[in-house]
């Protein structure tokens, strides 16, 4: 029998710590970049990875959850929001210019509503469970 329950007291603590810490000037300039044109429809910017593992999100490419609302919010066009709904999620690639270096990001964009999904018991998942168990930082929300 496996008893699934609200996490409490310490163990929050510990998570929030680790999910709120600090960021850097770079990560905050790929932030910026991924929120424009869409501040309305982005719910979190999740920071996770080797990169920040490594604790230089120059030496590699840097891995970014950018969970929205909606998907219609989110694309100009129909047909990438049915797409990012059918098979979650849709990933794409970006370099932002930080001074004299280039910071390098995949990114990948699911729905609040799909992420809560998915990393449930009811969709188990491994894309979503092995990267989350990862270290995370929020860079947005």
């Amino acid at each position: 029998m496996v008893i699934i329950g609200r996490p409490s007291g310490i163990l929050v603590d510990i998570i929030k710590g680790k999910l709120t810490g600090p960021t850097s000037p770079g990560l905050e300039a790929l932030a910026e970049s991924l929120l424009k044109g869409h501040e309305e429809s982005i719910e979190a910017l999740l920071f996770y990875g080797s990169c920040l593992r490594s604790g230089d999100e120059f030496d590699g490419v840097a891995d970014v959850y950018v969970v929205v609302k909606d998907y219609s919010s989110y694309y100009k066009g129909s047909i990438p929001a049915f797409f990012n709904w059918l098979l979650p999620p849709n990933v794409y690639y970006k370099e932002v210019q930080f001074g004299k270096k280039r910071l390098s990001a995949k990114y990948a964009v699911i729905s609040l509503k799909q992420l809560e999904e998915a990393t449930s018991p009811r969709w188990f998942h491994s894309y979503f469970w092995a990267r989350l168990c990862q270290p995370s930082r929020l860079l947005y929300v």
